[in-house]
């Protein structure tokens, strides 16, 4: 069963990280050609404010720590849902 909303984040209106409510951008936490389209169709995004997403040295797209905790996030979400099975054959890498 596929999601078309976000199974880490519930309120969109502001910043995963941080809370704002300015400047959102969605992020695809399994990015890349391939992944970033399943990363949508199985509901693993957030929304990031600019400083958090790729506007700053703390952007998940610069700071490695972030996003590595968002990939492990979003791997225990999607297993409590459909399983590491599932997971690893949808995004076949371990994140835990």
């Amino acid at each position: 069963m596929k999601r078309d909303k976000s199974i880490i984040q519930k309120d969109m209106s502001k910043c995963y990280v941080c809370g704002t409510t300015t400047d959102l951008h969605t992020h695809e936490i399994f990015f890349g050609t391939a992944d970033r389209k399943k990363s949508i169709e199985w509901g693993c995004y957030v929304r990031l404010c600019a400083k958090h997403h790729n506007m700053s040295n703390a952007g998940v797209h610069l700071c490695h720590w972030l996003d590595r905790k968002l990939k492990e996030i979003a791997q225990k979400e999607f297993e409590s849902l459909y399983g590491h099975d599932k997971f690893m054959e949808i995004f076949h890498r371990n994140y835990l």
